[in-house]
Order: structure tokens, then C-alpha cells, then sequence
């Protein structure tokens, strides 16, 4: 996206990007996905939010001013609970999502339900509590949540925990089990 004064603006993939600078590459192939450079920044940022293109929340689900944004990828903070939700998907949770900031939805979720304090504290047991709470019926309406009798788990995921052997966090360190029950 281009924006005001012709500044580039992720719009997905931020963390991949983050990560990708902090190994030292500097060049990264992107797509425009529309030029909206003639606009004043508030104009530009009421467009993004009108369509979906930013997500103004802060690590505690609170919603930001614009201005509170991090204007740089090494800016982004931590949200441990999207940390959470993409560990509950690699593990099968649920599917992934073509639609926009669907990890944060299930983290959004996921905050609601769980205590920070144990996602701090244990988060292979917090894994575990956010599978039960990926097959309840009030996940249904998640971005890519399993839905119908018998499809709690995604095909060729087993439920066992040593299926699901040294899987790794967002910060790289090893979850060596899930438990589901």
C-alpha cells in the first residue's frame, strides 16, 4: 500500500517481515495492492479501517488511535495471544485463513478466555485450553474454525500429543506437547 507522501505500508505478513529484517535481508519482493498517496493521512486511515486493512489494537485487544501505530516493522510489539492462536493452528485448531487479521481474531478469542497469566506462566498448557476452546460451538464463527459433527480436528491431524512432537512457538522455543484434554 502506498500512503501519504508516498510511504509504503505492510499490510499482511508483518511479522514475517519483522522476523526477515532481523536476519539482516533488507530487500523483500512486494505487491501494491493500491496507491492512495493523494490522500491526507487521516483520510488514508479512515480508507484502511473502512476496508479492513489495519487492525489499530494494542497487545491487550484495546483499539489505538492511528497516531498510536508503530511506524516501523522493529516497532511491533509482542501480542502473546497471537502467539497462542498461531501455535493453536499449526496444531490444528483450525484452518488457515485467507481473510484478514484472522490469527488476532482467534487471539482476540482466545483473550477472552484464557488468563494472561497462565499463557505467561505455562503456555503448553495454555495451548491445550485454547484446543478445547477451538471446538466449542461459540468458535464457529472464527476465520477458518472447524464446523459440523466430526470435524473437530483437521484431516490427518491425530488428537495425540506425541503427533504433535517438537512444534515451535513464535519466539522459536519448542512445544514438545499439546495437551487436548
Amino acid at each position: 500500500m502506498l500512503g501519504p507522501k508516498g510511504v509504503a505500508y505492510v499490510l499482511d505478513r508483518h511479522h514475517s517481515l519483522c522476523a526477515r529484517q532481523q536476519q539482516g535481508e533488507a530487500v523483500a519482493a512486494v505487491h501494491i495492492v493500491e496507491d492512495l498517496q493523494h490522500l491526507s493521512p487521516a483520510a488514508f486511515w479512515r480508507r484502511l479501517d473502512q476496508r479492513g486493512w489495519c487492525r489499530p489494537y494494542d497487545a491487550l485487544g484495546q483499539r489505538r488511535a492511528f497516531g498510536d501505530m508503530p511506524e516501523r516493522l522493529a516497532d511491533l510489539g509482542d501480542d502473546p495471544f497471537r502467539s497462542l492462536a498461531s501455535a493453536l493452528r499449526r496444531l490444528g485448531g483450525y484452518r488457515k485463513s485467507s481473510g484478514p487479521f484472522s490469527e488476532f481474531r482467534w487471539a482476540d478469542h482466545l483473550r477472552a478466555h484464557i488468563a494472561p497469566a497462565l499463557l505467561e506462566r505455562d503456555f503448553e498448557t495454555a495451548v491445550g485450553v485454547a484446543l478445547k476452546l477451538a471446538r466449542r460451538p461459540e468458535a464457529a464463527s472464527l476465520p477458518g474454525a472447524f464446523t459440523g459433527a466430526g470435524s473437530r480436528t483437521r484431516p490427518g491431524v491425530r488428537r495425540d500429543p506425541a503427533s504433535r512432537a517438537a512444534r515451535r512457538r513464535q519466539d522459536g522455543t519448542e512445544i514438545t506437547h499439546a495437551p487436548t484434554e
